[in-house]
């Protein structure tokens, strides 16, 4: 595992994985996330706290973090210069390992904070070649991690950040739902046509809210999957 590299970190609040260099506050970070509900996630000083789902157990570690690892290796490379991947800064869980496999445990996933402006409120903001300009970097994003064999099941609106207006650099902001072709029984073909079935149930009623005409939401998708 890289991005940097992480140590196993055992305090008397719980145990886990830590970017090395890093210091996180077990205790803080267990005591804000009790009231939470499950995949909720909330600003702490300069990082991204996120409670683990329920499902999210049955991997360890958390398939979120392995996901958000490799995605990052990628995206930090110099190639990559359409996406942002916050960069993953531990895997904690509360008690211990016996109380993880009993089920007893809270998992937090904790990521580099990312400020920004989320593509779902700003997107009606957007002149039309801006909206173009979007659409066309979002398939540009997908595209650099598919020729890594990874393919994102998370790109809504909802999901991904912006700097500014008419810089379109995009944080993707998700990291739980990722195919690995290289590991995965899904062929790549199998993998690209779900992010296709993915962008539908995203985007056709993001952008029939906005009034896009059928048309114009066909285009989109094109210029998102290289069509255009």
């Amino acid at each position: 595992m890289k991005f940097p590299d992480f140590d196993k970190v055992n305090t008397e609040h719980g145990f886990g994985l830590v970017c090395r260099d890093e210091v996180l506050d077990f205790e803080r970070i267990f005591k804000e996330g009790a009231d939470k509900f499950v995949r909720n996630g909330w600003r702490m000083d300069d990082f991204y706290v996120k409670k683990l789902g329920s499902d999210e157990y049955n991997a360890v570690p958390a398939t979120r973090f392995v996901n958000s690892v490799k995605l990052a290796n990628i995206a930090c490379t110099e190639k990559n210069t359409f996406a942002n991947i916050p960069n993953p800064i531990g895997l904690i869980y509360s008690g211990t390992g016996a109380d993880l496999v009993a089920r007893e445990s809270k998992g937090y996933f904790i990521a580099e904070y990312m400020p920004g402006l989320r593509v779902l409120h700003e997107f009606k903001n957007f002149t039309p070649p801006q909206q173009k300009k979007f659409f066309k970097t979002l398939g540009m994003a997908l595209r650099q991690f598919r020729e890594q064999g990874l393919f994102l099941g998370e790109f809504a609106p909802k999901d991904l950040l912006v700097e500014k207006i008419d810089d379109f650099n995009l944080t993707f902001v998700d990291t739980e739902y990722v195919t690995d072709a290289g590991y995965s029984r899904i062929t790549a073909a199998g993998a690209l046509e779900r992010q296709i079935v993915q962008f539908t149930s995203d985007y056709y009623p993001f952008l029939e809210d906005l009034q896009y005409t059928p048309e114009e939401i066909h285009t989109a998708e094109d210029l998102v999957f290289g069509k255009l």
